[in-house]
Parts: C-alpha cells; structure tokens; sequence
C-alpha cells in the first residue's frame, strides 16, 4: 500500500506528525501520480467516523485493513487527523496495489525536498 495526499502540504505535513527527529528522516522525494478518473475508490466521510475517531488509531487501522484486504477499490480517500475538517478538499489517499487496476497509476515525476527545519523546533 501507497499513503498520499492530494496536495503537496498534507504529505508534507502527514510525514512531519510521525517524525520527532529530523535528523533520522531520510533524504525526502515529493512523489506525483496520475490516476485515471475511473479507478474504483472509496471515499470515508468524517460523518462515517466516530465523534473521537482521531483518538482511536485501531478503529481507522481495521477500517483500512478491511478495505486492503477486500481488494474491491484501488484507492481509499480519507479525511486527514491533521485537518479534520469535512469540508477540506485535502485529503489522505491510499493505494492498493494488490488491485488489478493499480498498474494504471503512473508516477510522473519525483522532486526532492527537505521539510522546513522550524516544523521541529521546540521552544
């Protein structure tokens, strides 16, 4: 499975929430995709979540591995814990690439990055 984001900045930002030490992240890529509109996908609403849904790690982990596993849709679109907002356009997106239609993503470009250093200072 792939984990992006619509947009540059929630990937950015999703990387940094799991990253105490810069100095322990690898040298980063911003990686771009292009789908087909057509690949089978499954958007989660924040409206399907329970109110503490950020709290419950577990509960998002099983609602994502049930939908590995089911294979039935390329990509899962969720909401973001970073911005929890129902209404954002910028959203989390994950790939199976167990599904057969997974091959008609094409990576279309890779651009190096560093994330800013004050993203990590403590004061």
């Amino acid at each position: 499975m792939t984990y992006s984001a619509t947009v540059p900045s929630l990937a950015a930002l999703e990387k940094r929430v799991h990253a105490k030490d810069p100095a322990l992240l690898p040298a980063q890529v911003m990686v771009e995709y292009e789908a087909p509109d057509d690949l089978p996908t499954r958007t989660v609403e924040l409206s399907a979540l329970s109110l503490d849904w950020s709290l419950k790690e577990v509960e998002t982990q099983q609602i994502g591995d049930l939908w590995l596993d089911a294979v039935s849709e390329v990509l899962l679109v969720v909401p973001s814990v970073i911005v929890p907002l129902g209404s954002a356009v910028d959203r989390n997106v994950l790939i199976n690439h167990r599904h057969a239609r997974a091959s008609e993503i094409r990576l279309m470009r890779s651009t190096p990055f560093s994330l800013d250093p004050r993203l990590f200072r403590v004061e």
